[in-house]
C-alpha cells in the first residue's frame, strides 16, 4: 500500500489539504461511490495516526464485511479514489488562480451566449488585473487571454465587430518575450552546470528584438534580458550594475518565488566574481541577501533553503560581518527544514570559528553533524583541510586529502564542483611538499613557489584560489 499512487499522493498533503478532501470526496457530485468515500477515510486516519496503512485485504474486508476478497474490485476502488484525488488538486489549483476562474467563467457564458454576465465578469476581471501587485510575464499572459475571449465575444455578436488588435498583440509579445528570456536565463546556467548543449530555438531574434525595439523599458522583460547577459557575458559588469538598479526598483512587481529566483541569479554572479579574485562583489552579495531576508522572498513555504543560509553566512563572513553573521546563524536556524537543520547549522557555525582562528570550537562542530549531503561533506572537509594546514597538522592533512580524491572518484558529481575540489586538493599537496623541502632543496625554493603561483591563478575552477596564494607566500 505504501507504494500505491494514493499513498504517494496523500502523504505530501498536509492536514487541512486532508481535511478539505475529506470532505470533497463525501460530496456525491465529485464521488458517487460509498465505498471510496469509506477507503479514504481509513487510509486518512492512518495518516493523521502516523501508522502503517493495513493490507489490502483487511481494508477490503471494512468495505464489503460479508465478501470474500476480490482484487480487482480493490483496484478499482484504488483507481477511482486516485482520480478524485487529482480533481480536488485540480480545483483546488483553479481556486488559488482567480483570473483563470474568470477566464473559464467568461468562456462559460460565451459558450451561452449570456451577454450581460459575460461583461459583468469581464468588468471583474478588468478590475482583478488593474489591482493585481505583480507585473511579470504571468500578468501579461492573463491581460492577454482575457482580452482574446472578449475578442471571442465580440465576433460570435458580430464578425464586423472593431476590438483593438494592438492591444491584443502587445500584450501576448510581452508575456512570449519575458518568457523566453526567462527560458534562455535556466538554459544558459544549466549549460554551464552540467557541460550540456541545449538548442536555443528562436533566443537570439528575440534578444536582438528586444534591442531593436527598445522594450527594456518592462521590467518583466528587462530583468531577464540583463540576467541573461550577466551569465552568458560575465566579464561586461555594467550589465550587473543594471541588474541591481532594476532589482531595487522593481522586484516588488514579481511575486516572492520569482524574486527569490531573480536574487539568486544576482547572488551567483557575485559569488562568481568573487571567486575570481574581483573586488567589492562580497559587499554587494552581502546586500543583495538583506533584501531577499528583509523582503520574505528568500523564505520557501515559510523555510529557509540551506543553500540560502550558506551563502549569506559565506558572504557575511567574507566581509568579517562577524557579529551580524553569528546572529543570522542562530536567528535563522530554526527557519531551516528539520533534516537539514542540524548539519546546517553545524557546518556554518564551524565556518564563522574557523575564520575567527577558533580552531577547536571549528573542529568539534565539523564532527558532531552527519553530512548526508554530498556538496555540504565536501565542504566541512575544506574547512578541516585548511585548519589541518594552518596548524601543521601534516599527516592528517595527507590522509584528509587522499580520501577527498577518492571520495570524488566514487561519487557523481556535477563536474563544476567535482573539478574544483579536485583542484584545491591537489594545488594543496603542492603547498604541502613545499612547506616540507629539506634544507638543500630549499635553495630553490621562489623559483617552485613562482611555478606554484602560476599553476594556481591559471587553475580553475577553485574557490580556494585566494586562501592558496595567502598561504603560498607564508612558505619562507
Amino acid at each position: 500500500m505504501e507504494n500505491s499512487k494514493v499513498f504517494n499522493a496523500l502523504v505530501v498533503l498536509n492536514k487541512w489539504e486532508r481535511r478539505g478532501l475529506d470532505k470533497f470526496v463525501q460530496s456525491v457530485y465529485f464521488n458517487h461511490q460509498e465505498e471510496v468515500s469509506i477507503l479514504y477515510k481509513i487510509l486518512n486516519e492512518c495518516i493523521d495516526k502516523d501508522i502503517p496503512f493495513p493490507d489490502k485485504e483487511a481494508i477490503y474486508k471494512k468495505l464489503h464485511p460479508r465478501q470474500a476478497y476480490n482484487d480487482q474490485q480493490f483496484r478499482l476502488y484504488m483507481s477511482y479514489l486516485f482520480k478524485t484525488i487529482e480533481k480536488f488538486l485540480i480545483i483546488e489549483q483553479i481556486e488559488d488562480d482567480p483570473f483563470l476562474q474568470k477566464l473559464k467563467l467568461m468562456s462559460a457564458y460565451n459558450q451561452h451566449n449570456h451577454h450581460k454576465n459575460f461583461h459583468k465578469t469581464y468588468e471583474d476581471a478588468a478590475k482583478l488585473l488593474e489591482e493585481f501587485p505583480y507585473k511579470n510575464a504571468y500578468y501579461y499572459e492573463s491581460y492577454y487571454n482575457i482580452e482574446t475571449e472578449r475578442y471571442n465575444e465580440k465576433r460570435n455578436l458580430s464578425r464586423t465587430s472593431e476590438y483593438n488588435f494592438q492591444l491584443l498583440t502587445t500584450n501576448f509579445d510581452i508575456y512570449f518575450i519575458a518568457e523566453k528570456l526567462k527560458q534562455g536565463c535556466i538554459l544558459v546556467s544549466h549549460e554551464q552546470v552540467h557541460q550540456i548543449k541545449y538548442d536555443y530555438g528562436m533566443f537570439d531574434i528575440v534578444i536582438k528584438h528586444v534591442e531593436d525595439k527598445n522594450l527594456l523599458d518592462t521590467p518583466a522583460i528587462a530583468i531577464y534580458y540583463y540576467i541573461y547577459q550577466i551569465i552568458q557575458f560575465s566579464d561586461k559588469q555594467e550589465n550587473f550594475d543594471q541588474l541591481l538598479v532594476l532589482i531595487n526598483k522593481y522586484l516588488k512587481l514579481f511575486p516572492k518565488i520569482e524574486a527569490r529566483d531573480i536574487l539568486i541569479y544576482a547572488n551567483n554572479y557575485c559569488i562568481k566574481m568573487n571567486n575570481m579574485g574581483k573586488e567589492g562583489y562580497a559587499r554587494k552579495s552581502f546586500d543583495i541577501n538583506k533584501i531577499g531576508i528583509e523582503s520574505g522572498a528568500f523564505l520557501e513555504k515559510g523555510f529557509l533553503s540551506r543553500f540560502t543560509y550558506k551563502n549569506i553566512v559565506t558572504v557575511g563572513i567574507r566581509l568579517q560581518e562577524y557579529k551580524w553573521t553569528e546572529k543570522f546563524i542562530e536567528q535563522y536556524k530554526g527557519l531551516l527544514e528539520e533534516k537539514y537543520q542540524e548539519s546546517t547549522y553545524c557546518y556554518n557555525k564551524a565556518f564563522l570559528e574557523y575564520e575567527r582562528k577558533n580552531y577547536s570550537a571549528a573542529i568539534k562542530l565539523l564532527q558532531k553533524a552527519d553530512y548526508d549531503d554530498l556538496l555540504l561533506n565536501l565542504a566541512a572537509k575544506n574547512i578541516l583541510m585548511k585548519i589541518y594546514y594552518e596548524l601543521e597538522y601534516i599527516e592528517p592533512l595527507e590522509y584528509l586529502l587522499g580520501s577527498v580524491l577518492t571520495l570524488l572518484k566514487r561519487k557523481k558529481l556535477e563536474q563544476v564542483y567535482k573539478n574544483n575540489y579536485i583542484n584545491i586538493a591537489k594545488l594543496t599537496k603542492r603547498l604541502i611538499s613545499l612547506k616540507t623541502l629539506t634544507m638543500s632543496q630549499r635553495k630553490h625554493l621562489e623559483k617552485r613557489k613562482d611555478i606554484t603561483r602560476k599553476i594556481i591563478e591559471e587553475t580553475n575552477p577553485c574557490f580556494e584560489k585566494k586562501w592558496l596564494l595567502e598561504h603560498l607566500e607564508m612558505i619562507k
